[in-house]
C-alpha cells in the first residue's frame, strides 16, 4: 500500500508508483483542524517547538497509515541522502 500528502512533490509519483505495482494508494487531505490538532502533540514528540515544517504532516501520515499497516517506510530525508532535487 502507498500513501501520501500532496503538499510533498512526488504526490503523483506516489500515485504511479502504486498502479505499477499493482496495489492500494491512498491519497490523504490533511485540513487546517487537523494542524491544529496535531500541533501540541507534534511539539511534545520533538522535544521542542516545532521548527521541521513537515513534521505535522509527517505525524498525520504516520496516523493515518496506522489504520492500515503496523510497518511504515518513508522517504523523508531521503533527498538530502540521494541528492536529488
Amino acid at each position: 500500500q502507498t500513501c501520501a500528502l500532496p503538499i510533498y512533490h512526488d504526490f503523483e509519483l506516489a500515485k504511479k508508483t502504486a498502479e505499477f505495482f499493482s496495489v492500494e494508494h491512498h491519497p490523504l487531505i490533511m485540513t487546517g483542524d487537523d494542524v491544529v490538532n496535531l500541533f501540541h502533540e507534534a511539539t511534545v514528540q520533538n522535544d521542542s517547538p516545532v521548527s521541521n515544517p513537515t513534521s505535522i504532516a509527517m505525524m498525520y501520515l504516520a496516523k493515518e497509515a496506522r489504520k492500515e499497516v503496523t510497518v511504515a517506510l518513508t522517504g523523508n530525508g531521503g533527498d538530502e541522502l540521494f541528492e536529488i532535487g
